[in-house]
């Protein structure tokens, strides 16, 4: 008996988990690159960049040397929608950078993939989608300071 009930709850979890995963928004890959001669820090501002940080594997690095990148996978766990939101500090220069996916009906005229940089202090921002796989909505960014 005791068997069965185990083998029940392993089955039951398996399929809780395996219909949370159907549910989620596509898989977003970030890649921070360092293109100053200076350190750049990774800093939790917002709720936004709290709940990436939650959610991101690896971990985004706390410091990214001159001339190195950073790359992690974001996957929210939220229904049809994945976002990203990083700020990078480098002195006195910020970059904030943020990214999103909607499901959105094609005659909406919305991009259901956007990408921003907001630089302040000096900062050189750029945000690019560098791919988005049409079948699964995945999409991958890159984001650059200087």
């Amino acid at each position: 008996m005791l068997v069965k009930t185990s083998s029940r709850a392993v089955v039951a979890t398996v399929v809780m988990l395996s219909s949370m995963t159907a549910y989620a928004g596509p898989l977003l890959t970030v890649t921070f690159k360092n293109l100053s001669d200076k350190d750049a820090h990774h800093t939790i501002i917002s709720v936004n960049d709290s709940n990436t940080y939650l959610y991101a594997s690896p971990k985004p690095k706390a410091v990214v040397t001159p001339g190195t990148s950073d790359t992690f996978q974001v996957q929210t766990g939220l229904s049809n929608t994945n976002f990203a939101s990083a700020h990078y500090i480098i002195g006195n220069k910020t970059c904030k950078f943020y990214t999103v996916y909607r499901d959105v009906p094609p005659s909406s005229g919305l991009k259901p993939h956007t990408v921003d940089a907001t630089p302040s202090g000096g900062a050189i921002c750029t945000a690019n989608i560098t791919s988005i796989n049409a079948v699964t909505k995945a999409w991958s960014v890159e984001f650059t300071m200087r």
